[in-house]
C-alpha cells in the first residue's frame, strides 16, 4: 500500500511539473497603455532605447558628438579658457579638449556655481570626455581636491577671527 501512494505522489509531482512548465512557457501578447495587443516588454524597452538614442543624436548635432566613445583623463591644468583645457598626465603628455555650454565644472566647495574661471594652472582635475576620432569634448571636469596639511600647533589662542583665521603664541613666546 505504502508503495502505491508513493508512486501516486511522484506521479503527481511530475505532472504538476509538466504542467506548469508548459504555463510558464507560454508567450502571452502584452497589451500597450491603449488596450491593444503589442510586442512583449522586451521588445518595447529596446524600441524605447533605439528611439532615445535617435534623439539625441539629432539633438547633439552642432555641439560635438556626445554619443562617442566615453573616456577618462586625470592630470594637471596646463591652460583653460572658456573654450578648451589642456591638462598634463602622469607620464608628461599634454591632452587638450573642447569646452563648451554643456561641460560641466564640479569644484566641491563652489557646488554648481563652478565655471572655467574657477580652474586655475595647477589644479589637479579628472576630465570625463567623448573621443569623436582625434577631438576630445569635455563632458565633465571634475577638480581633485588635495589633502590638508595637518599642524598641531600647542600654545595660547592670542586672536581669533571667526571662519577666518587664528593666532597662537607658544609657549616660548614666538606667534
Amino acid at each position: 500500500m505504502k508503495k502505491i501512494w508513493f508512486f501516486v505522489a511522484i506521479l503527481t509531482i511530475f505532472g504538476m511539473f509538466f504542467a506548469t512548465t508548459q504555463a510558464l512557457a507560454e508567450p502571452t501578447a502584452v497589451a500597450d497603455p491603449n488596450g491593444k495587443p503589442g510586442d512583449p516588454p522586451g521588445a518595447q524597452a529596446t524600441q524605447r532605447a533605439i528611439d532615445k538614442a535617435a534623439q539625441g543624436a539629432s539633438n547633439s548635432q552642432g555641439k560635438g558628438n556626445l554619443q562617442g566613445k566615453r573616456v577618462n583623463y586625470q592630470g594637471t591644468i596646463d591652460t583653460v579658457d572658456a573654450s578648451s583645457l589642456t591638462i598634463t598626465l602622469a607620464d608628461s603628455s599634454p591632452v587638450t579638449f573642447v569646452i563648451n555650454a554643456d561641460t560641466k565644472i564640479k569644484i566641491p566647495t563652489l557646488g554648481n556655481s563652478a565655471t572655467t574661471d574657477n580652474l586655475l594652472k595647477g589644479m589637479k582635475v579628472n576630465v570625463h570626455a567623448s573621443q569623436d576620432g582625434v577631438v576630445l569634448t569635455a563632458l565633465m571636469v571634475q577638480l581633485v581636491p588635495g589633502k590638508p596639511t595637518l599642524v598641531h600647533r600647542v600654545g595660547t589662542v592670542t586672536e581669533y577671527i571667526s571662519g577666518t583665521s587664528m593666532s597662537i603664541q607658544a609657549q616660548d613666546g614666538k606667534i
